[in-house]
């Protein structure tokens, strides 16, 4: 199977309905070879006052076994683990989701209301970690993520409350809202999340910091952001990128509006490479402690099945 799909991969340049048939068979092939996840331990009620937050599909169900499997080996065990269901997760997903984790809590999308802010896209998810880290200190993590080593900086933000992001190559530091609008302007790059970047400059909030970062892995300290804050930003933002004939509901912009936020706690982390990395294709990345695997460049490569399935096999030695 391995070999039919590196052949089909060569050819899914040339047509958009093979691409959609490798990427496909790339998800059932990583499900399939993933089961060995269901073996290894669970992820048991840890000390840490922390809640750890996935919008979920029934499609990566076992992706998301091996993010927040590696991440509690890796990191820190959280108290809490909440999946908001995308209304995709049928009763055995969820089944074999509580047989694996301990402290599991299952939410449905729409019960979440984000009034005053765009609905879809993946909002619903950012109004529910930042209600709950008004109590507890909480992280958003991606499905497709993988630790490979201590998170220390992560567990130790966890423990003084210390806001945290992923960085991206072009997102390594927090900058004026000014500089991100000048970055912006220089890139030209056709994304509602660019565009909405050279229109910072015409905030009047009184927050006027930035980070292009990436929301696939972000540490809300508690009582860090409200969501009056981020109603505020989104609210100025969609009206500033009309004059780019964008819409403020196109996917992209919750990410946005997540960085923004997180940008303008106090004293926020950015962890970067080599040791945080969302993955490029490139082979080096294989020395990072922390990957994201964006949809991009998931299965481009046999990367993250290969880690994926190594941790599964560490982690029920181990166990």
């Amino acid at each position: 199977m391995k070999r039919f799909l590196l052949f089909l991969q060569a050819f899914t340049g040339r047509s958009g309905a093979l691409k959609k048939l490798w990427i496909s068979l790339s998800i059932w092939y990583f499900n399939r070879s993933g089961q060995g996840i269901y073996n290894t331990p669970p992820v048991s009620r840890g000390d840490a006052d922390l809640a750890v937050v996935t919008l979920l599909q029934t499609g990566d169900v076992v992706m998301y076994l091996h993010a927040i499997k590696s991440f509690a080996r890796y990191a820190i065990s959280p108290s809490e683990v909440h999946v908001i269901n995308d209304g995709s997760l049928t009763e055995a997903d969820k089944t074999n989701l509580t047989r694996q984790i301990e402290t599991l809590h299952i939410h449905d999308i729409g019960a979440i209301d984000v009034a005053g802010c765009p609905t879809g896209g993946c909002w619903e998810r950012l109004k529910y970690v930042v209600e709950l880290s008004q109590r507890i200190y909480t992280i958003q993590l991606d499905a497709d993520t993988l630790a490979l080593g201590p998170l220390r900086e992560v567990a130790d933000a966890v423990k003084s409350n210390q806001p945290f992001l992923l960085g991206t190559p072009t997102g390594t530091e927090i900058v004026s809202t000014e500089q991100a609008h000048e970055f912006a302007v220089v890139r030209e790059m056709s994304h509602v999340q660019n565009h909405s970047e050279r229109e910072m400059k015409n905030l009047t909030t009184p927050q006027n910091r930035y980070i292009r970062a990436s929301a696939g892995f972000a540490g809300f300290a508690r009582g860090a952001v409200s969501w009056q804050d981020v109603v505020a930003f989104s609210q100025q933002m969609e009206r500033l990128i009309v004059h780019d004939n964008w819409s403020w509901s196109s996917w992209g912009t919750e990410q946005v509006a997540s960085n923004f936020v997180l940008a303008n706690t106090e004293n926020p982390l950015v962890l970067v490479e080599p040791d945080y990395v969302n993955h490029g294709a490139n082979p080096s990345d294989l020395n990072a402690k922390f990957l994201h695997f964006i949809g991009t460049n998931r299965f481009t490569d046999d990367i993250y099945r290969g880690l994926a399935k190594k941790f599964a096999e560490q982690d029920v030695v181990s166990g």
